[in-house]
């Protein structure tokens, strides 16, 4: 019989839960170990009091199942691929309590056990907040992992962010130990990025998550290696995250394993503003969307002219939305409007309004380091000199929509709102503010990465919407395709308003667009055009993947400018990897399809960058019905279809789609998923082997 020290978060009870087979038979009072009711309040023998809500809840760490997030469990468990194992691109991160040796042999071990679940506190509510998963507790700290078993954009952002908060929290938390305690509380952090393999071991949830390799080596060493309260990291993670955040010049170092000397950087700070300008001067420009920018800018007019209107325009991730809506402020016509922008993000996900309160925060001119007070003088200010008068009714619920503390009479008019009263009164207030600023001079709201977006948001630009009508208000919403929950709301917010919408849909550059947006990145011609060809067949006409694809082959060596100044290729060429930023972005859209449809893909990644259909349906053998899998792989880009010899072909729309597909499966099965390829063409087209020689 197994005790366990748990929180019931359905009667909200701390105690001991004793095991049977599974079942629940007792709880126990946490403080003296007497039993106790889940609807007891107090302790019947100490009086501790069951249901404090400042006490720490104390974790069950037996199995990730007990520290996991629901939704992101369900998901693990739903993606048959990721509990079989898979070769993925992650940032892996380790964490633990310096000197913890010494402070256990101090105090007591009661008082050990609630410092650590404090911790622990601590490291799994920031690292579930930037979407990391938690690998395994190490007894005085945690492994944990981004970018796995879920694939997400930008992990090692995320990984260095969730550092740097862990730092910044713990801190706080060791000034409490230190005044109760006398103990100097700190941690150490290490983070590295590169290849693992994930899989899991057991059942269910009741297994270990296991990142092995030389990624998740270097990260624990690293971690072994720096200071207390320091976070250091390797070349990798650094390469990935140096525009946004400030790290210490590099230092070189004998790592434990590695024959040679590494260099390892100290993160210090998250910079204030990106710096994501390179000294190659690779940076992205418009090209091929003269149409889509023409109709844009005619829906501007019509808002500036008092028809106010939706603009979406849609895409997959890097095909030029922002770029486009770049190219909009530099018109002529813009100048004639008050811009506002926001985004939503996959980090914010879970603050309500969020790209609605990033909006705000820019059109008060709120930094990002401006303290509380500051921040609210700056948007009191702002509000008092659109809406003058009205300042008192309006300022306290746009401030308390962004999360403001109010004072005086500002708390006073919101005391005792709660609930869908409250969310109606922001809802009304938010919209005669931007009535108001509209009135001033022609509003567009730009709302980028929308499908990242929460409820609560496109419940308040419901409202939105319908207070533009006959306003000069235009709504531009970038977003990707695909998203099923996002697209329900936004037919149900679009339906209830009586605004025109149009959508602005955007596709692959053709090859003669690629090409000569390679020119124009280099700024330099005399690319060997074997290679311009190269990379627009490997980016499928995707402005992002051609420009990383250049920038890897730049940044790895691959081409090299000659003594004439022209480019020339180089026998490093074939060592160029799919950049890491492509890499994410592909994996997390795989990682989004359901386990069926993901393994087709992954199948037929193994045949190749085509295959036909008949192969394809030999090689799954189990008879389902895969036509509307293959139907949905077309419908988000992933797949196109043709004819060819007679035969239904079905091809990857990027080469790199293929091969991400192709790297995330182990090796094992991808020799047994070699073999069955060529069992099945030899069975289907026995009679012509001789056209698939080359396969």
């Amino acid at each position: 019989m197994a005790e366990q020290l748990v929180y019931n978060a359905k009667s909200n009870v701390y105690g001991v839960l004793y095991h049977s087979e599974g079942n629940i038979t007792t709880m126990k009072c946490p403080n003296c170990s007497a039993e106790a009711s889940e609807s007891a309040k107090f302790c019947s023998e100490c009086g501790f009091l069951l249901k404090d809500k400042q006490a720490a809840k104390i974790f069950d760490m037996s199995s990730p199942h007990a520290y996991t997030p629901h939704h992101i469990a369900e998901e693990i468990l739903s993606n048959k691929s990721v509990m079989e194992g898979e070769r993925k691109q992650v940032t892996v991160l380790f964490a633990d309590v310096s000197g913890f040796t010494s402070i256990s042999g101090r105090l007591d071990p009661e008082d050990v056990h609630k410092i650590m679940d404090g911790t622990f506190h601590i490291l799994t509510e920031t690292i579930h907040k930037y979407q990391g998963t938690i690998n395994q507790f190490t007894g005085d700290g945690i492994m944990a992992l981004f970018g796995a078993p879920l694939a997400i954009e930008g992990n090692a952002d995320k990984a260095c962010q969730a550092a740097l908060e862990i730092q910044h929290l713990v801190g706080h938390y060791a000034l409490k130990l230190s005044d109760r305690f006398g103990i100097d509380f700190k941690m150490r952090i290490g983070l590295n990025t590169g290849l693992v393999f994930v899989g899991s071991i057991g059942d269910d949830l009741r297994m270990d998550y296991t990142a092995l390799g030389d990624t998740t080596n270097l990260a624990s060493r690293l971690e072994g290696m720096a200071t207390p309260g320091s976070i250091l990291v390797s070349a990798f993670t650094y390469k990935r995250a140096k525009n946004d955040f400030i790290f210490k010049e590099a230092v070189q170092a004998k790592v434990k394993g590695k024959e040679a000397s590494v260099d390892i950087y100290e993160l210090l700070d998250r910079r204030k503003t990106s710096t994501k300008i390179t000294e190659r001067q690779v940076t992205s420009v418009l090209v091929g969307r003269d149409k889509e920018l023409s109709i844009l800018e005619e829906q501007v007019r019509k808002g500036i002219g008092g028809e106010g209107c939706i603009v979406n325009i849609i895409g997959e991730a890097g095909i030029g939305k922002s770029r486009l809506k770049v190219e909009l402020t530099k018109l002529l016509i813009a100048k004639e409007t008050k811009i506002l922008e926001g985004r939503a993000t996959t980090i914010d996900r879970g603050t309500s309004y969020y790209p609605l309160i990033s909006l705000l925060r820019r059109w008060a001119e709120i930094r990002g380091d401006d303290g509380a007070e500051t921040a609210s003088l700056k948007l009191e200010s702002a509000v008092r000199n659109i809406c003058r008068e009205e300042t008192y009714e309006i300022f306290p619920f746009i401030a308390t929509l962004m999360g403001m503390e109010l004072k005086d009479e500002y708390a006073e008019r919101v005391a005792g709102i709660v609930g869908e009263a409250l969310e109606n009164i922001i809802a009304k207030h938010v919209s005669e503010l931007i009535i108001h600023i509209s009135e001033i001079k022609p509003l567009v709201l730009i709302i980028e990465d929308l499908h990242w977006a929460d409820e609560s948001t496109f419940k308040l630009l419901e409202f939105l919407y319908r207070a533009a009508t006959g306003r000069r208000i235009v709504f531009i919403n970038l977003l990707r395709p695909a998203y099923e929950e996002r697209d329900k709301h936004i037919l149900r917010v679009e339906e209830e308003s009586s605004l025109p919408v149009t959508t602005i849909t955007l596709h692959p550059l053709d090859g003669d667009s690629s090409a000569l947006l390679i020119d124009k990145l280099l700024h330099v011609k005399g690319l060997p055009t074997k290679l311009k060809d190269m990379i627009v067949e490997r980016s499928g006409g995707n402005p992002f993947f051609i420009e990383e694809v250049l920038r890897s082959i730049l940044d790895e060596g691959g081409v090299r400018v000659a003594a004439d100044g022209q480019f020339e290729v180089t026998d490093k060429i074939d060592n160029v990897f799919i950049p890491y930023t492509i890499n994410d972005v592909l994996m997390s859209r795989f990682d989004r399809l359901d386990d069926q449809t993901k393994e087709i893909v992954k199948v037929a990644s193994v045949i190749g960058r085509s295959f036909f259909h008949r192969v394809l349906t030999e090689i799954l053998e189990d008879g389902r019905d895969i036509e509307s899998d293959l139907s949905y792989l077309k419908s988000i880009q992933i797949l196109d279809e043709r004819r060819r010899i007679g035969e239904v072909e079905y091809f990857f729309k990027h080469a790199l789609a293929q091969e991400v597909a192709y790297q995330s499966i182990i090796i094992e099965r991808r020799k047994a998923l070699h073999l069955s390829v060529a069992k099945a063409i030899e069975s289907i087209f026995r009679d012509r082997l001789s056209e698939f020689y080359g396969t």
